[in-house]
């Protein structure tokens, strides 16, 4: 779950601009929430705390605008 700044659909596009990240927004596995953003848990641990330390850092700069 994510703050809900954009449209998921939006706001992914945003996070893969500003940070380089892919997510899908949740709608595309019918998930019926809105601020639901999939993502892959396959990455090494170490990869994975580094892709949120990105998340979290692409959410802040929307968020900051």
């Amino acid at each position: 779950d994510v703050p809900p700044l954009l449209p998921d659909t939006e706001l992914s596009i945003a996070l893969k601009r500003q940070c380089g990240l892919y997510c899908h927004p949740g709608w595309f596995y019918d998930l019926p929430e809105v601020g639901v953003l999939v993502i892959s848990l396959l990455p090494s641990e170490d990869d994975f705390a580094v892709n949120m330390q990105k998340l979290r850092a692409g959410l802040k700069a929307i968020l900051d605008g």
